[in-house]
């Protein structure tokens, strides 16, 4: 078994986690996180998310997110892009998604 498959599915079981504690949204088939629901998050990092303000440096037309701030966890897969079949849906991790890098 390829090591990134074992990774990928314990994405999916944070990813589901998440989403039974309503800190995720959908969006064209990917799969947000909604930092609103987490009042700490950039706290250990120092960043004052309040300051963040929305399409300053993201054309957030572009986007199916409900908040410039929200990162996306699962992506819906692009024509002739590799993606797997989860119980969340078709896709891939994003690569800029915070997720343990151990098999």
């Amino acid at each position: 078994m390829d090591p990134r498959d074992r990774l990928h599915r314990r994405h999916v079981k944070l990813i589901q986690r998440l989403q039974e504690k309503s800190f995720t949204y959908a969006g064209e088939g990917s799969i947000y996180y909604r930092i609103a629901k987490f009042p700490d998050y950039g706290k250990l990092s120092k960043i004052d998310v309040s300051g963040i303000q929305t399409g300053v440096r993201v054309d957030n037309d572009r986007y199916e997110k409900e908040s410039a701030r929200d990162f996306a966890l699962w992506k819906a897969p692009k024509p002739g892009e590799h993606f797997w079949e989860t119980p969340i849906g078709p896709g891939r991790p994003d690569g800029t998604s915070s997720v343990p890098r151990w098999p």
